[in-house]
């Protein structure tokens, strides 16, 4: 039976809430009682709370002033769909979704689109499943018009934040963004000793809201005093990840992304950074998957 509402997965370790009925979003996860992603709370929009996971669809980021213009015709993106002045994150994390199957160790939601300001009906799939070394989420889109149609998509986790924590990554670069405009991308900047993690860095007095390029699809935080690390391996081919680590916040994430940040604006942008356009019964499709461990004491890597 299909549900909207609120669900649980309790399995291998794993402890996660769900929220469908807002957004699609995980709200709460933890492996062996350590939070994995930071906790949110049942009854609030993504968008009011800075926790969990939600998903990235038909596009990830923002779209500049929300508007563009796709095979000569102009789309406007406006509030109450979107957010303004930039339309931010696509539209599933502000739409209810539904539990097409729910078992132990694993929910399936959908959420379907035929009309609105996005012009393009598609379907959305969602796949949130834990098994006995780690947690995999995925997310598709199906395009169900007649036309081709832009699309995006992404994974939108919140990590916990603590002094003590480091990240490893390797890209080949970033998008330098807009003092005026956090997020949107104004120049590619390729890695430097400054800016790169490719080995094991703290995160503290930075001040990160970029999209990486050129991204391994790997990524590793490690929290000490916890003597925790979370693996993350996202299968998109495109290698873009979006890191937002406000200076003086307490929210940080790392979003696999399938684009650039408003990529479709940005004349002359690589293929692996630009939306894909999706013909008719054409899908695209995003994983992320997160594999904790606790690390020996003697283990100072």
């Amino acid at each position: 039976m299909w549900t909207t509402g609120q669900t649980e997965i309790v399995a291998h370790d794993w402890y996660i809430k769900i929220d469908a009925a807002r957004g699609g979003q995980i709200v709460e996860c933890t492996w062996r009682d350590q939070e994995i992603l930071a906790p949110g709370r049942f009854g609030f929009w993504p968008v009011d709370q800075h926790a969990g996971c939600f998903p990235l669809v038909p596009f990830s980021n923002r779209i500049h002033d929300a508007e563009f213009t796709f095979e000569g015709r102009k789309i406007l993106l406006s509030e109450p769909e979107f957010v303004m002045p930039h339309a931010l994150h696509g539209m599933g994390w502000r739409r209810a979704w539904v539990i097409r199957e729910s078992l132990p160790g694993s929910v399936e939601m959908v959420f379907g689109h035929h009309d609105g300001q996005w012009p393009w009906p598609f379907h959305a799939t969602q796949v949130v499943q834990a098994d006995a070394t780690s947690l995999t989420l995925s997310v598709s889109i199906l395009n169900t018009g007649h036309q081709r149609m832009p699309a995006g998509l992404g994974l939108h986790p919140y990590f916990p934040r603590t002094v003590d924590m480091r990240m490893r990554m390797a890209a080949e670069g970033y998008w330098r963004t807009a003092p005026d405009n956090p997020s949107l991308p104004v120049a590619w900047c390729a890695m430097s000793p400054e800016t790169d993690f490719g080995e094991f860095r703290s995160l503290k007095g930075m001040d990160l809201d970029n999209c990486f390029t050129g991204w391994n699809g790997h990524l590793t935080l490690d929290y000490p005093t916890n003597r925790l690390r979370i693996s993350m391996h996202a299968s998109s081919e495109r290698g873009n990840l979006v890191i937002y680590y406000p200076g003086d916040g307490e929210v940080f994430c790392c979003e696999p992304v399938s684009h650039a940040n408003n990529a479709i604006n940005v004349e002359n942008i690589p293929a692996p950074q630009a939306m894909d356009i999706l013909a008719p019964g054409e899908t695209l499709s995003i994983n992320m998957n997160l594999s904790p461990q606790f690390l020996p004491i003697e283990d100072d890597r």
